[in-house]
């Protein structure tokens, strides 16, 4: 798997491009945020002769989802998926989203819910969805065994986590989900999150100060 990463909108949110050996791609958070960052990551598929099959959310955060609308008018017929306990707080986008300096707009339905420790296979990927509450509800991880990676959305970062001062949001619960969830994956599992810097699964059970066995 070849992975791409391209950091969108004024919350400098991670969007990552997957690609398989046979160049069938999947994305993870559609964060481009207008017309101008959809042309970008637009283009990057385009330039990588990418076939889009999926796009995945982690979390229904207005900053990570903002980009759905132009991904599903580009690629209607891809699968748009997400946790079903994210879908209160991802149709209730528009009544923040403004808040936080985004247009209003109409988001397109998921096309499909997944559930926790499901397995999706595409072309020579799998990828795992591991549930990681406790920063918005319906928060999950996205684990790739074979290829030793995790996306993490706004569960764990370098050095930190995800804030718990929002709607679904609790401390004890990310702190079991992160213990419980992503600290037993192997140690050199490389972690990439929604926003800042990668990291590994062994950095972060040593050095972060939130969760520190």
């Amino acid at each position: 798997m070849k992975i791409y990463r391209t950091v969108f909108n004024s919350y400098m949110v991670n969007t990552y491009l997957l690609l398989s050996e046979n160049k069938q791609a999947v994305i993870i958070d559609p964060a481009f945020a207008n017309q101008q960052e959809w042309d970008i990551m637009n283009n990057k598929m385009l330039e990588l002769g990418a076939s889009l099959q999926m796009a995945l959310v982690t979390h229904a955060h207005a900053d990570h989802v903002m980009g759905a609308a132009l991904l599903m008018k580009a690629y209607p017929k891809i699968t748009f998926m997400m946790h079903k306990d994210s879908l209160p707080l991802y149709q209730d986008v528009n009544n923040y989203a403004m808040i936080m300096g985004f247009e209003k707009q109409e988001f397109p339905q998921p096309t499909q819910f997944y559930a926790d420790n499901q397995q999706i296979d595409m072309d020579n990927l799998r990828l795992t969805i591991l549930s990681t509450l406790g920063h918005a509800p319906g928060s999950v991880s996205v684990y790739s065994r074979e290829d030793k990676v995790v996306f993490t959305g706004d569960a764990l970062f370098r050095c930190s986590i995800g804030r718990t001062d929002l709607q679904g949001g609790s401390f004890d619960v990310l702190k079991q989900a992160i213990q419980q969830k992503l600290y037993t994956l192997p140690d050199e599992t490389l972690v990439l999150p929604g926003h800042g810097d990668a990291s590994t699964i062994e950095f972060e059970k040593h050095y972060n100060p939130f969760v520190n066995d």
